[in-house]
């Protein structure tokens, strides 16, 4: 279904970016949370509006982002609107991240469980001086005490205020200090957690919870690629990242 696209948020875009918004190929997935609303949207079966959000008070295009036609017409939106909108996602305590892949990194010559979230361009969450709205999650995550991650590298510091809850051997939440950060929900694939993955959490008793500001491939689609961009990001300084408690995962029992 093709999106609402106004005249004042046409003149932001090339003529090539207008085709490839109207055709849906613009955007990596059809679909996306709402912006305003903060609940699922699916461009292929709602009539969505697209809407520019400002990078700061100077008009600087920061991102193109989308919202549900019922919230909203397609029409430029300033930070000031944007850091609101966070606000209340914040307050209803709703999902931020939009993918997170299950993986294990070896740290300091021991084999750690990964998570690792890869906000998209509807991540609700700006920062002075990012260049996306991934790079302003990063930051974001930085302020909440996480480290700058390279790879390979040492474990990065602890947070075991932030929790990742497993349940049959599937991953059920990553929650934050006084709220639910992202949860499986029923309108998205569960994300399955391999033995390795599950084994290594009996170990350790800790995950290590990776942000990325750059884009990754999938997983099952290139390994070896996948592993590349994240050194990559780490290189740039563009992974946050923290070892955080589990919960939902037997011990190891230690036998004489």
């Amino acid at each position: 279904m093709e999106p609402f696209v106004s005249d004042e948020v046409a003149k932001w875009l090339s003529d090539h970016e207008r085709a490839l918004l109207r055709s849906g190929e613009l955007f990596e997935h059809p679909t996306y949370q709402c912006l305003r609303c903060g609940q699922p949207g699916d461009m292929g079966r709602d009539q969505t509006s697209a809407v520019v959000l400002l990078a700061n008070n100077e008009g600087t295009l920061g991102a193109l982002g989308r919202i549900h036609a019922s919230c909203g017409p397609s029409m430029i939106h300033s930070r000031r609107e944007v850091e609101e909108w966070a606000r209340a996602g914040k307050a209803r305590g709703s999902d931020l991240p939009d993918e997170v892949i299950p993986t294990c990194l070896e740290l300091d010559g021991v084999l750690y469980p990964a998570v690792i979230v890869v906000p998209s361009a509807n991540f609700r969450v700006w920062s002075e001086g990012a260049a996306t709205p991934a790079d302003s999650c990063v930051a974001e995550m930085r302020e909440s005490g996480f480290s700058l991650v390279e790879l390979p590298g040492p474990a990065p510091v602890e947070r075991l205020r932030w929790t990742v809850r497993v349940k049959q051997s599937q991953l059920l939440t990553i929650t934050r200090p006084g709220r639910t950060w992202w949860s499986w929900q029923e309108s998205i694939e569960p994300v399955a957690l391999g033995e390795e993955w599950l084994s290594a959490a009996r170990d350790r008793r800790r995950v290590v919870l990776l942000v990325t500001g750059a884009r990754l491939v999938s997983y099952g689609d290139d390994e070896a690629r996948f592993r590349a961009a994240l050194v990559s990001a780490g290189s740039q300084g563009r992974l946050a990242g923290a070892l955080v408690s589990v919960n939902g995962v037997k011990a190891v029992r230690m036998t004489r």
